[in-house]
């Protein structure tokens, strides 16, 4: 599947504009946004995005994943987390078809983008902050969130989760992704999960879902935001670090013990251990099942990074 180009016209703009009390149009221009979903920067202050996901309407939690982002984005800035501020959210149709979100821009350039050219100390700077950050976020509880429902069941998530884990691992399986070696020891991995982890209902706070560098913008040195809020619901928190024992994909520069001191977790406990691990493993197969499906434009890269990720994960 390939991300089709969306063209839309400056009359639309306009109408936007007017409709959320954001003043005339000057300027505005295509930027890199998500997988699917288009986006726009509007006079250098807002930036439009539009769901362009008819593909997904049969993934559980796609309808309401704008609605999630106009949530946040209201709740987070208010928390010390940055995250853009929400300035519009419609679903009326009646400007275009499409559901659209206008929030404030953040200037800056990804941290997947910018990280490998910093200095040393820098990198670990950043690296503590990633772990502040998603803190931060993990401090969200269900009761915070106002009982909204749309960030799923705040009961019953390890039992759903398992089932869903047990789908993704039946399909790599069939896919012949990994050797039966690899494969026994994730369901090594998945039994010992299944034994040792008995409650986490506890510990469920709101889930980014999408940590990862690619989502976080830094400038000049700092973290100064982090976006992409569509999948985030309320879960075991630790499901943010799928990509943890991969440096989330950063290099050698990323800090481990920094990243988790402003995580506060600077001595993971064997339980917490197994939980990343077992998350790690779920987001490999995720991959290798997105690919497949391609519900999201995956190719042969994210195919070696399923594999990879699982790769790390077994030998934790």
């Amino acid at each position: 599947m390939i991300k089709q180009l969306y063209l839309i016209s400056n009359d639309t703009i306009e109408k936007i504009l007017t409709k959320h009390n954001l003043g005339v149009l000057k300027s505005f221009v295509p930027i890199k946004a998500g997988l699917i979903n288009p986006a726009f920067l509007i006079n250098d202050r807002y930036v439009l995005r539009i769901d362009k996901s008819d593909h997904l309407k049969n993934v559980q939690g796609h309808d309401t994943r704008f609605e999630r982002e106009a949530f946040l984005y209201d709740l987070l800035p208010k928390r010390d987390i940055p995250t853009p501020q929400c300035l519009g959210f419609d679903t009326s149709g009646e400007i275009i078809p499409e559901k659209y979100i206008i929030v404030s821009y953040i200037a800056g350039i990804s941290l997947s983008d910018g990280f490998k050219n910093l200095y040393k100390e820098i990198q670990q700077k950043l690296s503590f902050q990633m772990g502040e950050v998603i803190r931060k976020i993990h401090n969200v509880t269900p009761e915070v969130l106002n009982g909204s429902a749309l960030f799923g069941p705040k009961t019953g998530w390890k039992k759903l989760y398992e089932k869903e884990f047990t789908f993704y691992l039946k399909e790599a399986t069939k896919g012949k992704y990994f050797s039966p070696e690899v494969e026994e020891e994730i369901k090594k991995a998945f039994q010992q999960f299944q034994n040792n982890i008995l409650d986490l209902e506890n510990e469920l706070r709101l889930v980014h879902s999408d940590f990862s560098a690619s989502n976080i913008q830094i400038n000049a040195g700092r973290v100064v935001g982090i976006f992409d809020f569509e999948w985030s619901h309320i879960g075991d928190p630790l499901w943010d670090l799928q990509k943890f024992p991969v440096d989330f994909q950063l290099g050698d520069g990323f800090g481990r013990e920094n990243f988790l001191k402003g995580y506060g977790m600077e001595n993971p406990t064997a339980e917490e251990r197994i939980r990343i691990k077992m998350y790690t493993i779920h987001q490999g197969l995720w991959e290798l099942w997105a690919t497949k499906t391609q519900l999201f434009p995956f190719g042969e890269k994210e195919i070696k990074e399923g594999q990879e990720l699982v790769s790390s994960a077994i030998a934790l």
